[in-house]
């Protein structure tokens, strides 16, 4: 059962069914099935550097270890998140999600 899943996020097979039941969720709620706008966030989380190889500082936070970037629509619908190393700045780690062919 594990191979399918790891096979499905390679092919995107995931990201299709995401995007299919997230517009079939906004249309079930008289939206249009894309959204015009979205909000973004970030969050830095320490982690020991043991636990995985892609750690970094993040200066303004003074943590040291990863970074989670999520985008939503004004309905709180996800549309992408993207877990990086905490030293990718907001700006670019804000293009990296919203361009995101993955979930994690």
């Amino acid at each position: 059962m594990a191979i399918y899943f790891r096979r499905w996020g390679k092919d995107l097979t995931w990201l299709q069914v995401h995007d299919k039941l997230y517009q079939w969720v906004r249309v079930a709620a008289s939206r249009e099935p894309s959204p015009w706008e979205a909000a973004f966030d970030s969050q830095s989380v320490e982690i020991a550097t043991m636990i995985c190889t892609d750690v970094g500082f993040d200066a303004g936070k003074k943590i040291h270890g990863r970074k989670g970037f999520i985008t939503v629509d004004l309905l709180g619908l996800v549309l992408r998140v993207l877990v990086t190393s905490a030293r990718v700045p907001e700006p670019a780690g804000g293009k990296r999600a919203r361009s995101a062919r993955f979930i994690r």
